[in-house]
């Protein structure tokens, strides 16, 4: 919760096991609301699942080494999502960076 620059109020998540339990309780305890899509329905999470097939595409077909230490991978993982939030330009964004759109909405108070 401490990287993102918002309050997050609600997450929605599929239902597998790595949910089901500790995640949800700690989702109930922080009284953030969780919400589960329908069994076998990635459509209802696009936006998530669009970002598994760039992560995919960018990120692990070029770990041509596959990583066996936890903080090398920690570290590659967040070089990559900095780059995806505030280096990568989105279309579907207006060809801006995630940051950028979440800053002019935050300052704007709308959507562009």
């Amino acid at each position: 919760m401490d990287y993102f620059p918002f309050k997050t109020e609600n997450i929605q998540t599929d239902n597998g096991s790595e949910y089901l339990l500790n995640f949800h309780r700690q989702c109930e305890q922080s009284g953030i609301v969780h919400y589960f899509t329908d069994p076998q329905s990635p459509k209802q999470n696009g936006r998530v699942e669009r970002f598994i097939q760039t992560a995919a595409y960018e990120f692990f077909n070029y770990q041509h080494d596959l990583l066996d230490d936890v903080e090398l991978i920690r570290n590659s993982c967040q070089q990559f999502n900095h780059k995806y939030n505030h280096q990568r330009y989105h279309r579907a964004l207006g060809y801006q960076t995630p940051h950028e759109y979440l800053t002019h909405t935050l300052e704007y108070g709308k959507v562009t």
